[in-house]
């Protein structure tokens, strides 16, 4: 074990120091921040690079520096422009570029993190949220410089044991992140309230309660969720780190699933915003959706593992304490984020992404893919004649009868409206054929009341089925727009058919007829 005191603290650039004490003096001028960045060109240029992006868009175009800085405030300005200048800092080369990398990405997860919660409680004070996100883990830096090896394995100690990476740090080197954190923060005299925020993270997972009346406990909340959305996207421990945003979003912020949904997708999208901004490499992030499964996975492992393993093993056990209610909670989350709340079938969301996925796997086994759109005839006469709520009552039942009418490794689809899609994996020209025509039977004899009203309802089909024989996107483009195409010709030709593409190699061909 490598002795804390053995580990040297990072540097910071001249002008990240200068920018810090900017921050921190409340009498600082704007013209003080001007001079100081146009000492840097490069952070100048990014800021009013930044004014006119859409991330922090203005809603004018800016074309010199003191304007940007004058729009944006001088506290977003000076934490940007430490955020250019410690992502300078991390993008190091060498052996350890890697962890580098894996360092910015989930310190800029954080900073947009506690970004996104200052914004939804405490506008004014985004800037200083964000400069805490960001800061909070700069205390790995040290530990990477110090031994990089160690580090890596640091990172795979944790993910082999099923721990968060602070324990395998303590494990490993006899301190945390956390703590050098505090000591750098301290020695850059950062205000109070950011160094408590950064050193109470684990307490107040432990000790949440409701922030209403206490803006500190807050801010303290806030930073230690944005530090489990860090873990949650670039961390092994999924599971774990689920368990504690959701556990506070509900007690410290008296906010549920859908929430953490809602959140969970839009730093997922900011980070894609500001990636070029930020130098982040999000390539190595999954969607929200493909976390939510592994965080899902991590957890019936855990308790798997739970009634196997040593009862002396306090993050199981701890873990395991509320298992079934957390499971249930995430259960909820995860059908929250993949299906369309009126009919429960999978969204467009999660259709899209199971459709590369199959694409990808059709690569590597030779098996066709299929896809099948239904498109309910006449649907806006439905809503015109028996109203809306009738109309979503066509959906659900329609929606019913398509699920039930195909395979159980098929996937049904809301795409948008009226229209319903079926991917069909490892599939042939038979089988999609068969599915289709039974699906426009089945939507044909189904009978929909509403209010005592006999709800007449047909369906249109188009159908295409393909293999691509390379790994590009636009086979699924053109998969979709034959199916697309021999829909629009069930429509034209009098509705209530069925018409299949000849089959899709990597290149459209002209269009056939089933039935």
């Amino acid at each position: 074990m490598v002795k804390a005191q053995q580990i040297p603290l990072p540097t910071l650039p001249t002008i990240a120091i200068r920018l810090l004490e900017l921050f921190n003096d409340p009498n600082v001028e704007l013209p003080d921040v001007v001079k100081l960045l146009r000492s840097d060109p490069a952070i100048a240029a990014k800021i009013v690079k930044a004014a006119n992006s859409s991330a922090y868009g203005v809603g004018r175009e800016v074309t010199d520096l003191q304007q940007a800085i004058t729009l944006l405030g001088k506290t977003v300005v000076t934490s940007l422009a430490l955020s250019f200048s410690l992502s300078e800092k991390s993008m190091q080369r060498g052996t350890a570029a890697e962890l580098f990398r894996s360092y910015w990405l989930q310190s800029m997860t954080q900073a947009v993190t506690a970004e996104y919660l200052a914004l939804r409680f405490v506008r004014p004070q985004a800037g200083e949220w964000f400069l805490t996100g960001l800061l909070a883990s700069i205390g790995r830096l040290s530990l990477i410089n110090h031994d990089p090896d160690l580090y890596a394995h640091v990172i795979s100690h944790a993910a082999a044991l099923r721990i968060p990476l602070h324990e395998s740090e303590a494990s490993l080197f006899g301190t945390t992140a956390i703590d050098l954190s505090v000591e750098l923060l301290t020695a850059w005299r950062l205000p109070e309230r950011c160094i408590e925020a950064v050193a109470h993270q684990s307490q107040v997972i432990t000790e949440v309660e409701s922030t209403q009346a206490n803006p500190a406990r807050r801010f303290e909340a806030a930073i230690a969720t944005s530090m489990a959305v860090g873990e949650y996207f670039c961390q092994s421990c999924q599971g774990q780190s689920l368990v504690h945003i959701i556990h506070l979003m509900e007690e410290a912020f008296e906010l549920g699933e859908e929430e953490v949904s809602r959140m969970i997708a839009s730093v997922r999208n900011r980070l894609d915003a500001t990636s070029d901004l930020f130098q982040v490499d999000c390539t190595s992030l999954g969607s929200p959706a493909e976390l939510m499964s592994l965080a899902m996975h991590h957890l019936s492992s855990l308790a798997i593992e739970r009634s196997f393993s040593d009862p002396a093993n306090e993050s199981i056990t701890r873990l395991s304490q509320q298992n079934e209610r957390l499971l249930e909670r995430i259960q909820r989350l995860t059908v929250r984020s993949t299906t369309d709340s009126l009919t429960g079938v999978f969204n467009r969301g999660y259709f899209d992404e199971r459709f590369q996925e199959q694409v990808a796997e059709s690569l590597e086994d030779s098996n066709r893919i299929g896809l099948i759109f239904i498109d309910i005839d006449h649907f806006k006469k439905i809503n015109d004649t028996y109203g809306h709520l009738a109309g979503d009552e066509v959906l659900k039942q329609i929606a019913a009868v398509i699920q039930q009418s195909v395979r159980g490794s098929d996937v049904v689809a809301r795409y948008g409206g009226e229209e319903f899609v079926v991917l069909v994996p490892e599939t042939d020209l038979d089988v999609v054929s068969m599915l289709s025509e039974r699906i426009r039977k089945t939507i044909e004899h189904t009978r929909i009341e509403v209010d005592a009203n006999r709800i007449p309802v047909t369906a249109s089909v188009g159908a295409a089925i393909g293999k691509s024989r390379n790994p590009h996107q636009s086979f699924c483009k053109n998969l979709i727009a034959a199916a697309d195409r021999v829909l629009y010709q069930s429509k034209q030709r009098g509705r209530n058919q069925v018409r299949v593409a000849p089959p899709l190699e990597d290149e459209p061909r002209p269009v056939g007829m089933f039935g």
